[in-house]
């Protein structure tokens, strides 16, 4: 399973009448693989996917809590069985587990380390819709 089947698995996960959804969504000098915005909930969601790397996954998701109600990384079933969950479990991110469905592993924890500001900025780069060369809705 490659990166984008597994981005393209999680935003068909996070898909429901009303959210937003997009892959590919920059902030700053980092991207996202794929944000939900939940307008009902008023939840945001950012999600890393790794083929395999779960402790760089965890590294880049770390970044996506500065603008994120809630932090996931997204990894195939048979990498996940590796996954330490106590170091997820510590710094609020949770696991997705993407085979033929997409499931939740470990559920995200609290996020000090959200701004406000900086999820505004999220938030209206999902209004705006997709950019050019970005992501899917």
């Amino acid at each position: 399973m490659t990166e984008i089947e597994i981005e393209e698995a999680v935003a068909e996960f996070l898909s429901r009448p009303g959210c937003l959804v997009e892959r590919q969504v920059a902030f700053l000098r980092k991207v996202a693989d794929v944000c939900s915005y939940d307008p009902v909930c008023d939840t945001l969601l950012a999600v890393e996917a790794k083929r395999e790397d779960w402790r760089r996954g965890m590294q880049q998701a770390r970044y996506y809590q500065l603008f994120a109600d809630a932090v996931y990384i997204a990894l195939p079933e048979c990498r996940a069985l590796r996954v330490r969950t106590p170091q997820l479990e510590e710094t609020g991110i949770g696991l997705l587990v993407v085979n033929s469905t997409v499931s939740v592993s470990v559920e995200h924890g609290h996020n000090p380390f959200r701004r406000d500001l900086c999820r505004e900025m999220v938030i209206e780069r999902l209004r705006s819709g997709p950019r050019s060369g970005g992501g899917n809705r």
